[in-house]
């Protein structure tokens, strides 16, 4: 897709829905996810396999829906960068709005990289401190 504002776009007004088939739609099957630091979550994920079971299926264990919101959208080339807020409840009832920021890298029309900033601190908190891996 040349306009990949409007896939990203197209990509968050699903993800604030709760719907994620466009963006997973949109992940290269080699893609990389990188969220940086030091904390349980930090760490790189490679492959939409591994993002699903190592990431997501986590993530979605603890939250039930995911309710992201895009707040700015700006692209240059094959980079694009989405500032974006959660929505979100703990299926036991606790609140957790984070922030974040991801820095996409495309080819063609498939994400091949990202990188996620966001509370580590706040994920920790009331996502578990082992990150991912805590309570599975």
């Amino acid at each position: 897709m040349s306009d990949r504002r409007a896939l990203l776009t197209t990509i968050f007004n699903g993800l604030a829905a709760g719907d994620g088939r466009a963006f997973q739609a949109a992940l290269s099957e080699d893609i990389v996810w990188r969220v940086p630091g030091s904390s349980g979550w930090s760490g790189e994920y490679r492959g939409v396999a591994d993002i699903r079971e190592r990431l997501l299926v986590p993530l979605r264990a603890r939250l039930g829906t995911i309710r992201s919101i895009a707040d700015r959208i700006v692209v240059d080339g094959d980079h694009a960068a989405v500032e974006f807020h959660g929505d979100n409840q703990t299926v036991g009832g606790q609140r957790y709005d984070n922030r974040y920021v991801f820095m996409f890298r495309f080819a063609g029309d498939r994400i091949v990289e990202i990188n996620e900033y966001m509370d580590t601190a706040l994920a920790e908190r009331v996502l578990g401190a082992d990150g991912p891996a805590d309570g599975q």
